[in-house]
């Protein structure tokens, strides 16, 4: 048995009242030292910053990565894209956790965490999210997934967070909320006369110009105040979403072609009224077949509108089709299910399932949240 100079206390307070705290507090044994690894495996942190290691994490996602529940389609992250979701504000080396074999240095196992601020039930929340948790085939029957899950929340732990939040496909213990995509082929806008509707011209995107007078935000754009406040604005009537101070909005909203698309528009009919609408390209490959075939998926991130709800649908449908995307996916709870179904989308068969870890809380429906992750 170590000794206990190896450990260390830490002192975390369940989320509840100011009068309640002082009955709640408890203190956790945390040890100084990462976890012992079998074999020939290795602790490897990854530096979102290294080109090469960002190449290893590729190879490693796109050949063990989650798939569809038919095992036919895999996400396809790009290299720009890892580095975007793994370098967020105040991120860290050692919240990249990565497992090698000492002798090949392959990277054979990862798991990531981003600092989050969370509102729920109007009480703000400081805690992790975990992402892109994943192992090769070969070790995943050697129970190595609940190691890189102590490990990473080991070293979130020394940093006070004791808190953690995550999305993944199978349900087990009980879901914060329980929601799904739906999709929208973009070959269908013809077939749905949505064309039709729009008196515009098309314009060349390499000119950074689109339909309906939409122009690639700027950072001129998400420094100014106004737009922060009117994307904080579209969250108050939901229970539980993310908080946006200046910092993360100029990270998470900024324009990355071919990466995360936002684009902003000033409203003729109102004075000093905008729209800003948000997406990002995740692609998808096919998995078993002998040659690889794309699909070129864009999701729906966050907006701030002040138009009617369906005409906006539309227009971030017609951008989508313009930059040249297959399918545009929107999480249920962001628009409401009889809006989607009645401009032609079609429900995922795969739910998403929220958790948070650390906490006791009830279940929230899919229209009281507007939690999106990668």
């Amino acid at each position: 048995m170590s000794s206990s100079k190896n450990y260390l206390y830490i002192q975390s307070t369940n989320f509840t009242s100011k009068k309640e705290k002082s009955k709640t507090s408890k203190k956790f044994l945390l040890d100084k030292f990462s976890i012992l690894l079998p074999f020939d495996l290795s602790w490897n942190d990854v530096d979102g910053k290294n080109q090469i290691l960002i190449h290893e994490l590729y190879l490693l996602l796109d050949n063990n990565y989650i798939e569809d529940n038919y095992s036919f389609l895999r996400f396809n992250y790009v290299h720009e894209f890892l580095k975007f979701a793994i370098c967020g504000p105040k991120w860290a080396k050692f919240l990249n956790l990565g497992l090698k074999f000492i002798r090949t240095r392959n990277l054979s196992g990862f798991i990531s965490s981003n600092f989050r601020k969370v509102i729920i039930n109007k009480k703000l929340l400081f805690c992790s999210e975990i992402n892109f948790l994943c192992l090769e085939k070969k070790l995943r029957k050697k129970v190595f997934v609940e190691v890189l899950i102590k490990e990473i929340t080991r070293r979130l732990n020394f940093l006070g967070i004791t808190k953690a939040i995550y999305t993944t496909g199978l349900p087990f213990l009980r879901p914060l909320l329980t929601t799904n995509y739906f999709y929208f082929n973009l070959d269908f806008l013809e077939k749905y006369k949505i064309l039709e509707n729009k008196n515009s011209d098309l314009l060349n995107f390499r000119d950074k110009k689109l339909w309906l007078k939409y122009n690639c935000i700027e950072k001129k754009d998400l420094v100014k105040s106004d737009n922060l406040k009117m994307l904080r604005k579209t969250f108050w009537k939901k229970k539980i979403y993310k908080h946006f101070n200046l910092e993360d909005f100029l990270y998470w909203i900024r324009f990355i072609q071919g990466i995360r698309y936002t684009f902003i528009r000033d409203n003729e009919t109102f004075l000093n009224k905008k729209s800003i609408i948000s997406f990002y390209s995740l692609p998808c490959k096919t998995v078993n077949s002998r040659k690889p075939y794309y699909f070129f998926d864009s999701y729906f991130y966050y907006s701030a509108r002040s138009d009617t709800d369906e005409d906006f649908i539309e227009d971030i449908l017609l951008i989508c089709k313009t930059i040249g995307f297959d399918l545009f996916y929107i999480l249920n709870g962001n628009q409401s299910k009889e809006l989607l179904l009645n401009l032609n989308f079609e429900k995922g068969e795969s739910n998403v399932n929220f958790y948070v870890l650390g906490m006791d809380l009830g279940k929230f429906k899919s229209s009281e949240s507007s939690l999106i992750f990668f």
